[in-house]
């Protein structure tokens, strides 16, 4: 089989169903994911991946990070609006 992913980064941490069609010939199979994974065993309590970004124009600050489970409060302030990337 071959992953004919377009954006891997994504595929590998996105719903399960982004995977869809990535595989060759069997594209109706789909590929678990990182977030799947961490889910299905335990380790997260929600299915959820949280972005955080603040651009800066110095390389030593810290200035993005993903989040697996939940959402880290320091990061934002206000309300959250939840995106789907895929159903």
């Amino acid at each position: 089989m071959i992953l004919n992913c377009v954006n891997t980064i994504l595929c590998s941490i996105g719903p399960v169903n982004l995977t869809l069609g990535s595989l060759f010939p069997s594209k109706h199979s789909s590929i678990p994911t990182v977030t799947h994974n961490l889910f299905k065993h335990g380790a997260i309590a929600t299915e959820l991946v949280s972005v955080s970004f603040e651009p800066t124009t110095v390389s030593s600050i810290k200035n993005g990070e993903l989040t697996f489970g939940r959402t880290d409060s320091t990061k934002f302030t206000g309300p959250l609006t939840y995106v789907y990337v895929c159903d």
